[in-house]
């Protein structure tokens, strides 16, 4: 079964503060107090945190969010991270996916990592050379006009298959398959009703 990508939610904080992240919805002002935004003896509903998709396609980026000033807005109890390679043209490199991979484990040890790439063919060369001690599943990205792709398909009967196709691919090599397919064909797009995403998911 593919995996859609979503954002996961968390259960909100079982401690009285609010972290920074938090939406604090209240009747009165809100005060800083040391970083941490405390509501002014009120009764406040906290909105439950939700966990961020960090997507990685440079060498900048990492550096951005292990080391740089993106590094702060990284939560390692519930974010991920989505490394891109070969998405829109080009072969996969699963030397660069898994050197990228060490660097971010080694930062933040407990959020999970998704190696994503575009086409059939950068599914078969990338699956066996993951490192799946590193991964927590493989993803094909399914957009239209990528070059990586040229199997893609409005075809509600040709998409399932090339899903199944690469969904097997995926798991015969000990990953588990997730999918970001076009979000075209939902309601209010221009491929409106082509594909049925259940379908997909299954």
């Amino acid at each position: 079964m593919f995996r859609q990508w979503m954002f996961r939610q968390s259960p909100p904080p079982a401690t009285s503060r609010v972290a920074r992240s938090s939406v604090v919805l209240a009747a009165a002002s809100l005060v800083a107090l040391g970083g941490v935004v405390a509501p002014q003896a009120v009764t406040a509903a906290v909105v439950p945190e939700f966990g961020m998709d960090h997507v990685v396609f440079t060498g900048k980026q990492l550096d951005l969010l292990t080391t740089g000033d993106w590094a702060q807005y990284v939560h390692d109890d519930r974010d991920s991270f989505m490394l891109l390679s070969g998405n829109n043209n080009g072969d996969i490199s699963c030397l660069t996916l898994n050197s990228w991979a060490r660097t971010l484990r080694s930062h933040y040890p407990n959020a999970p990592l998704y190696a994503a790439t575009s086409g059939i063919r950068n599914i078969r060369n990338g699956a066996p050379c993951l490192n799946k001690s590193l991964f927590a599943g493989m993803m094909m990205v399914y957009e239209p006009n990528q070059a990586n792709a040229p199997e893609f398909s409005w075809d509600r009967s040709t998409t399932e298959r090339i899903f199944r196709d690469a969904a097997k691919i995926m798991r015969d090599n000990g990953v588990k398959p997730w999918s970001k397919p076009s979000g075209r064909a939902a309601k209010g797009r221009d491929h409106y009703g082509d594909w049925d995403y259940g379908a997909l998911g299954n």
